[in-house]
């Protein structure tokens, strides 16, 4: 059964269309991101599923019930916001038991409870302390801890992790994914953050302009970009504009020319998602960095000259500039050897590192 279900949901301020026909389910017990730039609808999305906002039209169910004019307080669902919004005159036990409060939960019932939230963000020795005794990460897990304190049906989390470190933010998303785990809550996310949306996620819904580009599991979303846009804000990515020249049996390969330089060939695998291909299609091929290698070692490959070389520990990212007049990323692990700035090379990358895309203007 879907615990969330948006059907055709659209939210317009004056002329502006914040959210554009969305549609998506999220079932019970999942853990789906909303992904994309800022101004994409994300967070408008999600205040439209908190009831914070009601959408200019659609439907939004939970748990099989219309909500679409349920008021906030009555949807059952519990927020996290990025700034904390704790009463700082509050200690941290009075802070995550002011929903229960709010409930008519009291006594020693509120008690058991705030105590098994407080344990489950690791904060039970914190009971007493005060929002300003605490640092930001501790913040944020009392956040949580008053969220998850209810037992909502959805939580909903709105770029919680936006204003803290990167080490703390690593930290806490894994934190954060623990205790989705634990209490087995569905949970729908707000983010920007690539490797967040990546790393924590059941399934991922890219947004752009108000509209879903697409929704799925995080490794297809890597591998198999539905458009440039997802491929480009997904990680990085290497495109070449290419021609489809021929299509081997069952769409299960295909070669294609390069649109600048039509010598210049490539073979490509196609997954069984992916659309059907024909000869003359206009399209994208694209790599990520990681799919690429210095040298001819692999079918596909194009000369390039080095143009910088950007140190990351366990790799080095080559920024090239391909034969083309393109730029290239290539990670190449820190022990390989690379050629000096300025130098020649070539790029390669086999068939099944490789994906292609349709191209926007075509």
């Amino acid at each position: 059964m879907s615990e969330v279900r948006l059907e055709h949901v659209s939210r317009t301020y004056d002329r502006v269309t914040a959210v554009d026909d969305v549609s998506l389910t999220v079932a019970e017990g999942q853990f789906l991101t909303l992904l994309g730039p800022s101004g994409c609808g994300k967070t408008t999305t999600l205040r439209m599923i908190a009831g914070f906002l009601q959408p200019t039209a659609g439907t939004i169910y939970i748990k099989g019930e219309d909500v679409t004019r349920v008021s906030a307080n009555r949807r059952d669902t519990g927020m996290v916001f990025q700034t904390y919004a704790l009463f700082p005159h509050m200690s941290v036990a009075a802070n995550v038991a002011f929903g229960l409060k709010m409930r008519g939960i009291r006594g020693e019932a509120a008690a058991v409870r705030v105590r098994d939230a407080l344990r489950v963000v690791q904060l039970e020795s914190m009971a007493d302390r005060l929002p300003r005794q605490l640092s930001g990460g501790q913040q944020q897990r009392v956040a949580l801890a008053r969220a998850v304190v209810i037992r909502p049906q959805v939580l909903l989390m709105d770029e919680p992790l936006g204003s803290l470190d990167l080490k703390l933010r690593q930290e806490l998303q894994i934190q954060i994914r623990s205790v989705q785990q634990e209490l087995g809550i569905t949970a729908i996310y707000v983010t920007h953050d690539q490797g967040e949306a990546l790393s924590m996620s059941d399934r991922v819904a890219v947004m752009r302009n108000g509209r879903v580009e697409q929704l799925d599991q995080p490794d297809r979303l890597y591998s198999r970009p539905v458009n440039a846009f997802v491929a480009n804000f997904v990680g990085r990515t290497n495109l070449l504009a290419v021609e489809v020249i021929e299509v081997f049996a069952a769409q299960s390969s295909c070669k294609v020319r390069s649109t600048d330089a039509p010598d210049l060939a490539f073979s490509v695998a196609i997954a069984d998602a992916d659309r059907a291909w024909r000869p003359g299609d206009r399209c994208l091929l694209g790599f990520r960095p990681e799919n690429g290698v210095l040298g001819s070692t692999a079918e596909n490959r194009i000369g390039a000259r080095v143009r910088d070389v950007r140190y990351f520990g366990a790799t080095r990212s080559v920024a090239l500039t391909n034969a083309l007049g393109g730029s290239l990323d290539i990670d190449v692990p820190s022990g390989n050897p690379i050629p000096a700035r300025g130098e020649s090379t070539e790029i390669s990358w086999r068939p099944n590192g490789c994906f292609l895309l349709p191209r926007e203007d075509s």
